[in-house]
């Protein structure tokens, strides 16, 4: 069974049609491994396991009948507990929340992908309130990385990750307001992709950032992302003919701002060298890699935090400010600081939000995609609280997990982030892929085929 657990979505799927699989033995199987892994790990804070079986054995009856609901039939989910589900109550990983009337019906997303065959399995654990990077829950307790129990697995969908990381469920769905389904991606060796802003329904979704917030699909390789994808964008899922551009890695053109994403003192060396052995990879079969220039990243820091402070502390005020005391107490330093916020800041921010993306575009006339490495660091310490780069200065957990995703958060556009290889320590390096708007399915292909030129073994050690 615990093979089953690995299984791809394309051959769990094919399996399901052949019937030499079912809903029941894909349940079971991701079962096993929440009875393993999910309290030691802390994956889950509500893990729906009896009531999965219960559905997949709905789903083999319709399947011997010849029904399938869709692509996704009895392929198991894990949903982040900032998504409603309906029937169960989200906590946000707070524990004002503990007593939370149950959701009256799924999430859009959800629902989208519940249409399609999903199998919801649990509900992740997550850095409370979405608000953070390294999902070290206070109540539900730090979610561990599969990879080193003693590591954190990254924020805040770190449950999520884990969760297929662990082979607790096929796919799974998180939020994205900075980085949040990459940075896990990125540090626990799996696969993620966030969307263009407003490509499809938040609803039903726990608003942090109404002008960053996204949900992205989390799976273990980037082909498993595809059906997920198509079904919450609600779009077909054979786009291969749609670019016949990156049919051939040969005719792919990317591009890199060395002087942000590069700066060598400000990485780990692990996380550098693997990252450039992954760029001679792709250059070994003819993908062109060129340097460009983004000079407004170096300032937008400052303005991605104005924005989600604001707005973060405008969606928690209200009758929810009441709520605030029993909050961690990182999260009531947030909310403080976006409290005393000037509204010229935050308008500030929302201006240069637009000359940053006019930059950008600029330079996608030159290139197909930008690349990156997913984090500067590998999965770090779950105690720890910042960094000590190789120039001597010193960086914050937050300011460093987020500095290479959240560019895309604040210039609307999407990005994948998947594995490229290991560091000496035995640890994941994440490779981002950064797109224009609505480039969704051209970045799946390159990913996917960078996935196969890079050969990526998935499976984290403690599942071996």
């Amino acid at each position: 069974m615990s093979e089953i657990a690995f299984m791809s979505v394309p051959e769990l799927a094919a399996g399901i049609r052949k019937k030499s699989i079912s809903a029941v033995d894909i349940a079971k199987a991701n079962a096993e491994q929440i009875e393993k892994f999910g309290d030691a790990h802390n994956i889950y804070t509500l893990p729906l396991v009896d009531e999965a079986i219960d559905r997949a054995k709905i789903m083999d009856t319709e399947a011997a009948r010849g029904v399938f609901r869709g692509p996704l039939h009895g392929i198991t989910l894990s949903v982040k507990d900032a998504i409603d589900v309906a029937g169960y109550r989200n906590t946000y990983g707070t524990i004002s929340r503990k007593d939370a009337p149950p959701a009256e019906k799924n999430a859009a997303v959800v629902q989208s992908l519940v249409d399609a065959g999903a199998n919801v399995i649990g509900l992740a654990n997550l850095h409370e309130l979405c608000y953070g990077g390294t999902s070290n829950n206070p109540w539900f307790g730090p979610v561990r990385n599969m990879w080193d129990s003693e590591r954190m697995p990254g924020g805040s969908s770190g449950g999520a990750a884990v969760a297929v990381s662990a082979g607790c469920s096929a796919i799974a769905i998180g939020t994205d307001t900075g980085g949040s389904v990459r940075i896990p991606a990125s540090v626990t060796g799996t696969a993620s992709i966030k969307p263009t802003i407003k490509k499809y329904s938040t609803a039903g979704v726990m608003p942090l950032t109404w002008t960053l917030d996204t949900v992205g699909p989390m799976a273990r390789r980037v082909e498993d992302l595809f059906e997920a994808y198509a079904a919450m964008a609600g779009e077909s899922s054979t786009p291969g003919s749609r670019d016949p551009r990156y049919a051939n890695l040969s005719q792919l053109v990317v591009g890199i701002d060395r002087a942000y994403y590069l700066e060598q003192g400000r990485m780990e060396p692990g996380i550098y060298d693997g990252f450039l052995k992954a760029m001679a990879a792709l250059e070994s079969v003819g993908v062109t890699i060129v340097d460009v220039s983004i000079p407004l990243l170096r300032d937008a820091s400052a303005a991605q935090y104005a924005i989600v402070l604001g707005e973060a502390s405008a969606a928690f005020s209200g009758p929810l400010r009441e709520e605030r005391p029993k909050y961690g107490t990182d999260i009531q330093g947030y909310l403080a600081l976006g409290d005393s916020l000037l509204a010229q800041d935050y308008l500030s921010a929302v201006r240069f939000r637009e000359e940053l993306w006019a930059q950008m575009r600029g330079v996608f006339e030159k290139v197909d995609f930008l690349i990156s490495p997913g984090t500067p660091h590998a999965a770090s310490l779950i105690e720890q609280g910042e960094f000590l780069w190789p120039d001597g200065t010193t960086e914050s957990l937050l300011d460093a997990c987020w500095r290479f995703t959240f560019p895309s958060n604040l210039a609307g556009i999407p990005s994948t982030c998947q594995p490229c290889g290991l560091t000496p320590e035995g640890l994941p390096v994440g490779f981002q892929l950064i797109g224009r708007p609505d480039s969704e399915w051209p970045m799946l292909n390159v990913a996917a085929a960078l996935e196969r030129e890079l050969a990526w073994d998935f499976r984290a050690p403690a599942t071996k």
